[in-house]
């Protein structure tokens, strides 16, 4: 009886650390960046992701236009049952567009909306899995607000809206070997007709990599890479030069949890590699954001 009391009292007196998630408080504690946490039935995740980008297409005293813009995407994610997350996005935001006779236009926008669905195929064990293989469908809607286009007509490329639905195929894995745990994804894009104007955007493959490390419990550290590969947009049944080619990004982003259900998280992707055709070029991304589990 005596080694019981004293070994209850060394419990409560130097109680051990333990690593645990907010939901059940026995699951996986890792924090985790919007699109790759682990489903739980029933949970639901808001988010708001900014970020400024520019782009520049044609050539300088041509027909150069650049880009400037910073767009949000508002998105909510729900799992209905372990094997499958349901997330809707829709993106608003300011640009400004400079036109080769130095002539800018501004405007405040709503992009095209995107449902997208996460059906999880495989994990190697039902309880705190490790390693999980999903499925990844979406559909992107024309919803966005079109650009006036007072000086000019703006390229695909740099257009608030496809102007057509877009359908998205592609599989996603995540493995977790606390600290560390990986995301990979690939999907392609591919629009479901042509435009109004008789436009046809491209055809699109991204992929994802990114390796996080959980620093402490409320710091997660992450190098993330994300390559593209687009195929020529047609303009009026002609291809166009300055569009298509790969690019490749990476950079590092940190998560970080004050407590609760809050997650804040910032990154920044950098052009480290291009092979854009014709005149075209993409400037750094930066973003940041907050996550919410009610």
């Amino acid at each position: 009886e005596v080694k019981r009391l004293l070994i209850v009292a060394s419990m409560l007196f130097w109680p051990l650390r333990l690593w645990a998630c907010a939901a059940c408080s026995c699951g996986d504690p890792t924090l985790s960046a919007v699109g790759a946490e682990k489903p739980y039935q029933g949970r639901l995740r808001l988010s708001l992701d900014a970020r400024y980008r520019t782009d520049s297409v044609g050539r300088a005293g041509i027909d150069k236009l650049t880009l400037r813009e910073l767009k949000t995407d508002i998105q909510a994610a729900w799992s209905p049952s372990t094997r499958l997350t349901l997330m809707a996005t829709l993106p608003v935001g300011t640009r400004s567009v400079t036109y080769a006779n130095t002539r800018s236009q501004n405007t405040a926008f709503v992009g095209d909306a995107e449902l997208r669905g996460k059906v999880f195929v495989w994990q190697e064990r039902t309880f705190d899995p490790n390693h999980l293989l999903a499925l990844l469908g979406g559909l992107s809607l024309p919803t966005g607000t079109a650009l006036a286009e007072s000086f000019g007509k703006v390229p695909l490329e740099l257009g608030v809206s496809l102007d057509v639905a877009t359908v998205s195929l592609g599989a996603a894995y995540a493995g977790f070997a606390r600290p560390w745990s990986l995301y990979a994804s690939a999907v392609l894009a591919s629009p479901l007709a042509t435009t109004r104007e008789g436009d046809r955007p491209a055809r699109s493959l991204r992929g994802t990599v990114s390796l996080q490390h959980q620093t402490w419990a409320t710091l997660a550290l992450r190098a993330s890479g994300h390559v593209r590969v687009d195929g020529v947009a047609m303009d009026l049944g002609t291809p166009d030069p300055n569009s298509g080619g790969k690019i490749f990004f990476a950079g590092p982003e940190a998560l970080w949890s004050p407590g609760g259900d809050l997650t804040f998280f910032g990154y920044a992707r950098l052009p480290v590699a291009s092979g854009l055709r014709g005149a075209h070029d993409e400037g750094p991304i930066f973003g940041a954001g907050v996550a919410w589990d009610p």
